[in-house]
């Protein structure tokens, strides 16, 4: 970042940090997403410490509102970026901002925050700093709550219930369920549960700027659900996701080129065999 334009943002995000204390201007910032959106990539591009803390302390204050914190999880990806900054964080500020945030977002909002986190592998980052030795008494607190009630979480989720966690945290990796046909034929026709909820994250994915590995993983899993979902075929003509995995064909990465390719010989097999 240019050294004014960092200045300016580091100027604008400290006004920030001290607006957003009062509750008025709170709600105000809150229903506009572009504000939000905003918070939320200057948290993404940032290097600058204290630009990172001020953007993460105004995320924290905001997500005192229930309504706001939902967002935050389910629209901004703010989840899987303050895991970013705090693994490469070299001030403990930074790491304690973060690990309050994830606290209040696990308390207002259990049912959104919850499987974003686990398929984020907060808990795997836990479990790591835990190890080390924490010097700040509140963060070593927070640390050990946010451990066990997402250690309680991750135990209670099923095969499928993980597989969407994943999903929902954007970050796939190559894990048992995106190979095994018997999870596919167990569990494909619930990526159309909630109004295909699943399904259009998948197709969200599926956007060319996307990391190489998730494209390929997305790609793969479309072909799964195709084969092994009855109206499969009709989901994604719905959703224009048939076009968006046709488009990965040309990709430069191999495996994403691979994966496209099988997942639209699938498809077409389901056209000339419906039944």
């Amino acid at each position: 970042m240019h050294p004014e334009r960092e200045q300016r943002v580091l100027l604008s995000s400290l006004l920030l940090e001290h607006l957003l204390r009062v509750s008025s201007i709170r709600d105000a910032f809150s229903r506009r997403c572009d504000d939000l959106k905003m918070l939320a990539t200057v948290l993404i591009r940032s290097r600058n410490v204290q630009i990172q803390y001020q953007a993460i302390f105004a995320i924290w204050l905001l997500t005192f509102d229930t309504c706001t914190a939902v967002k935050i999880v389910t629209r901004y990806g703010v989840i899987q970026s303050l895991l970013d900054v705090a693994k490469g964080a070299i001030k403990e500020k930074i790491i304690r901002m973060c690990i309050s945030t994830w606290r209040n977002l696990l308390s207002k909002c259990p049912t959104q925050a919850v499987p974003v986190m686990v398929g984020a592998k907060v808990l795997e980052y836990l479990e790591s700093i835990a190890e080390g030795k924490i010097a700040d008494e509140e963060v070593s607190l927070d640390v050990s709550v946010l451990k066990d009630e997402l250690m309680r979480a991750y135990q209670s989720l099923n095969s499928f219930d993980e597989y969407a966690s994943e999903l929902k945290s954007g970050k796939l990796e190559w894990s048992p369920p995106h190979k095994s046909e018997l999870f596919w034929r167990d569990n494909a026709p619930r990526l159309a549960e909630n109004n295909l909820e699943l399904l259009k994250i998948l197709g969200r994915l599926l956007e060319p700027s996307n990391n190489p590995q998730v494209l390929a993983i997305a790609a793969g899993d479309i072909g799964m659900y195709v084969s092994f979902h009855a109206v499969g075929r009709q989901n994604l003509d719905k959703l224009g996701i048939k076009q968006k995995i046709m488009s990965l064909i040309s990709h430069p990465d191999s495996e994403v080129r691979f994966q496209a390719l099988s997942s639209m010989q699938k498809y077409m097999v389901k056209v000339w065999n419906p039944a």
